[in-house]
């Protein structure tokens, strides 16, 4: 009979630690270049027993723009800002990145930002001479005087504005002696259902 030896080896069941990157939070709409911009990263610890610990990488048009050491509690769920500021005009696309732990999938997730040279705003004005207020309000969007404005201006009398004014623009501001008929401000309210934005100025009517 053979001799048997038999070998008695400690077991230990390691705790199954997945930290996800559940969400990336950016800005709604278009934003301008060289403008800083604050993006949300957020992570969970799928762990109910244990903490975890997550380094964050974030990069833009493929350069590093941030990173962050986290911890994170037993079943916690965090979300990190962070600032970036694109120096392209376009779509810009962004990745944030941890460490690759035993689920590799939810270790990457990705973003972009549309970016702007300029902010295309339409000014409506009364026209004619009752533009007083429309005259001051063109001042303060016009560009500045060494030709480095962020806004790119255009404007249009009420009366002849039409959908087609709209092409390209970003924002629309509406003088306060300016009048639109009732199917011009459904053309401004499907502007700004459709994501355009809408700035009033209400001054002094006459009545």
């Amino acid at each position: 009979q053979k001799e048997v030896r038999i070998a008695f080896v400690p077991v230990q069941v390691e705790p199954f630690v997945n930290v996800s990157l559940e969400d990336v939070q950016v800005p709604p709409g278009a934003i301008l270049r060289d403008e800083p911009v604050r993006v949300g990263v957020t992570v969970r610890n799928h762990a109910e027993d244990v903490p975890a610990e997550c380094n964050l990488l974030v990069e833009l048009a493929g350069e590093p723009k941030g990173e962050a050491n986290l911890r994170l509690g037993a079943g916690a769920q965090l979300t990190q800002e962070f600032t970036l500021v694109a120096t392209q005009a376009s779509e810009i696309q962004g990745v944030v990145r941890k460490r690759i732990d035993r689920l590799p999938e939810d270790d990457v997730r990705y973003f972009v930002l549309p970016v702007l040279g300029q902010l295309r705003v339409l000014l409506i004005t009364a026209g004619g001479q009752d533009a007083g207020g429309s005259f001051f309000v063109s001042r303060a969007l016009a560009p500045s005087s060494d030709g480095r404005s962020p806004l790119a201006l255009s404007e249009v009398e009420s009366p002849r504005f039409s959908s087609r004014d709209l092409d390209g623009v970003q924002v629309v501001v509406l003088a306060s002696d300016a009048r639109l008929g009732e199917g011009q401000a459904q053309i401004l309210g499907d502007f700004v259902r459709d994501g355009g934005g809408l700035t009033l100025f209400t001054g002094q009517r006459a009545t």
